[in-house]
């Protein structure tokens, strides 16, 4: 009985392998179907860079001797190229595909012996930019344009100049910002802005720089710029905005004024529209505590903030404002927001945190008022609806200008 049995289990163990050997010569059969087939080394790293009506398509040569030519193939391999191999070049191969319409691209690539053997497929997908993104793209905008002259009121010497340009955001695809502008001695001045490091930490992303100095500036004289984008980082072309152009307001100073801003320093800051000054809601040293306007005066100290320049940077740029009443809690954007009406609040100073720094910026001439942007989000702080009341709260929206986000800071006497 046990002799019937092995035999049994024989006969259906070279079954199982006569059906598998089956399966496996059908799965190769494809390639033997002619007889053994030759394949030649596969083409490697295939990458597709997007261009303007055209792409560029690199990739790695096999180690393959016997490679001949490529073969590229698109567009449902309803076109090809057929390129020679020339190892002179190295063991990298490009070819820049032009005249195709805006869209996404599938490419397949080949590898050739001269007895026409084939390598296995290699596959990359690409995208080609055009006319639809030209017609979206936008100039970075100017906030202002200021010529400020410091100049003798009785003499009308000329003592001192500062022309510059105020920016906006800039788009994550802009790569480049040109300024063209004549100078007093009437030649064109080219500036070709990029991002700088981080002034905060340079470990982290580079920034685009808010101001932009035009030294020389003719008054009067007309300042224009355009913007570059790159659609993607490996993008072969640049695309450009069209120039834009404005004449920088001259301002002129008296050589007597100073700047009522001083670091570090005391203050209140008090609201344009309610005349009332920025306080923490409740004095305590409390985290998230909120920040709303409110009568109070100097000697309360809720009501006080020291202004402090941060190290490296120029006065009016980067700084931290700090409570009195506590001296620990630094002015901050909630958790961290980016969005409007997000609240204004007390928080310990976090290492590395852009949230509670502050970009201190003059909203007219005399430096009277000023408006107070967060550094990471780029907005202002405002007094909720324009409200004239106590205990109204402070949250930061987008600037325009408009009077409950005008502040002016008056220095309390130590």
């Amino acid at each position: 009985m046990k002799r019937y049995i092995k035999q049994y289990l024989f006969l259906l163990l070279a079954g199982v392998m006569m059906t598998s050997c089956s399966k496996m010569d059908e799965s190769y059969s494809g390639f033997l179907k002619d007889g053994e087939r030759l394949y030649t080394g596969r083409p490697d790293s295939l990458l597709v860079s997007p261009g303007n009506g055209r792409l560029k398509v690199s990739w790695k040569l096999p180690a393959d001797p016997k490679i001949a030519t490529i073969k590229l193939l698109w567009n449902r391999r309803a076109d090809s190229l057929i390129l020679p191999v020339e190892r002179t070049t190295g063991d990298k191969m490009e070819q820049i595909v032009s005249g195709l319409p805006q869209g996404i691209y599938t490419f397949e690539i080949f590898a050739y012996d001269k007895n026409g053997n084939a390598s296995i497929r290699s596959e990359a997908i690409g995208e080609v930019f055009g006319a639809n993104y030209q017609s979206i793209i936008t100039n970075r905008p100017v906030e202002k344009a200021i010529h400020r002259v410091v100049e003798d009121p009785i003499s009308h010497v000329i003592l001192s100049e500062d022309p510059y340009l105020d920016w906006f955001g800039a788009s994550g695809q802009v790569s480049e910002v040109t300024v063209e502008y004549t100078d007093k001695s009437n030649s064109k001045r080219v500036r070709k802005i990029r991002q700088v490091p981080n002034p905060i930490n340079p470990e982290r992303s580079k920034i685009w720089a808010d101001t932009t100095k035009l030294p020389g500036y003719k008054a009067n004289s007309i300042i224009r710029w355009r913007t570059s984008y790159l659609p993607t980082p490996l993008a072969i072309d640049t695309f450009f905005t069209a120039w834009n152009e404005i004449i920088a307001e001259r301002i002129t100073i008296d050589p007597n004024y100073k700047d009522p801003i001083e670091f570090p320093n005391d203050y209140q800051i008090i609201a344009k529209h309610s005349n009332k000054p920025l306080v923490i809601k409740t004095a305590n040293n409390s985290n998230n505590t909120e920040v709303v306007q409110k009568a109070l005066p100097a000697t309360d100290l809720s009501s006080v903030w020291i202004v402090k320049q941060i190290p490296g940077e120029n006065n009016t740029t980067n700084n931290t404002i700090t409570n009195k009443w506590n001296g620990a809690k630094d002015m901050a954007v909630s958790g961290g927001s980016i969005d409007d009406n997000a609240k204004i609040i007390q928080y310990t100073k976090a290492a590395g945190g852009t949230n509670d720094t502050w970009i201190i910026k003059s909203a007219n001439a005399n430096n009277t008022y000023y408006y107070i942007l967060n550094l990471k989000s780029n907005k202002a702080i405002t007094i909720t609806g324009s409200g004239t009341g106590d205990n109204v709260n402070a949250v930061q929206a987008t600037y325009t200008g408009a009077d409950n986000q005008l502040f002016k800071f008056v220095l309390v006497s130590p």
